[in-house]
C-alpha cells in the first residue's frame, strides 16, 4: 500500500467565516461565563491529558451507563488514585505560592 503524505494546513476558521459572510463569529458567552465563574471561585481547574483511545472510550461508556459526566468519573478516579498513593507513601505536601510582598 502506498503511503500518502499529508501537509499541515494553517486555517483560521474565523477568517474563512469573515470572508464568506462578512460577519465576525460570535464567541460562546455561556462557556466564557462558566470558565470565569470557575476561575473566580477556584473550585475547579481545567486540565487536559493524553490517554489511549480505549481508556477514553471506556471512561465515556462508564459515565454514560451510570449517568455521570466524564468529569465526575475522572475526578473520582483521581481522588481514589491519590488516596491510594498517599496510603502507600504518606500525605502529599502541597507547595504554597509566595506573595509578591514577601519577595519585593
Amino acid at each position: 500500500m502506498k503511503k500518502i503524505k499529508i501537509k499541515p494546513v494553517n486555517v483560521n476558521l474565523d477568517d474563512i467565516m469573515r470572508e464568506q459572510t462578512g460577519q465576525t463569529p460570535q464567541k460562546d458567552k455561556t462557556y466564557v461565563r462558566s470558565v470565569k465563574k470557575l476561575q473566580d471561585n477556584n473550585e475547579y481547574r481545567r486540565c487536559s491529558f493524553i490517554c489511549s483511545p480505549e481508556l477514553w472510550e471506556k471512561a465515556q461508556a462508564i459515565a454514560h451507563k451510570e449517568r455521570f459526566s466524564v468529569r465526575n468519573v475522572m475526578e473520582h478516579w483521581m481522588q481514589a488514585g491519590i488516596a491510594s498513593y498517599e496510603g502507600k507513601n504518606g500525605k502529599i505536601k502541597l507547595k504554597k505560592g509566595r506573595a509578591i510582598d514577601d519577595v519585593m
